[in-house]
């Protein structure tokens, strides 16, 4: 007589497939949410002033970074030309709530900062 496979503990089985669910879904899905790649094309910095970056830079650094780094997340939105190349994705996820994800809260000074930049 075969046997068929039965995990000795469903449920942790369960509440592990429930975690990865839940990572997936906070963080946008298997791609971040972004769909970037390594075809996505960025744009060099120009190295030409702007003061709007400036003012937004430090709301991406409180709001974004932890994460968005580029080394704990392939999307650096350190760097201001990666920012303009996915803007609208930026905006969508910022004013729809889903980034940053739950338990990271964003200010609303923080929020209408990132959201006048990507506009």
């Amino acid at each position: 007589m075969r046997h068929v496979y039965a995990p000795a503990h469903p449920v942790l089985l369960a509440l592990l497939v429930l975690a990865c669910i839940l990572m997936l879904v906070s963080c946008g899905g298997a791609s971040g949410g972004y769909a970037e790649s390594p075809s996505t094309p960025v744009p060099a910095d120009t190295g030409e002033p702007d003061a709007a970056w400036d003012a937004a830079k430090p709301a991406f650094a409180r709001a974004c970074t932890k994460c968005h780094n580029g080394s704990g997340h392939p999307l650096d939105l350190q760097r201001r030309a990666v920012v303009l190349a996915v803007k609208a994705k930026i905006k969508g996820r910022v004013s729809g709530g889903t980034m940053p994800p739950q338990g990271n809260a964003m200010t609303p000074v923080d929020k209408a900062a990132i959201l006048a930049y990507v506009d």
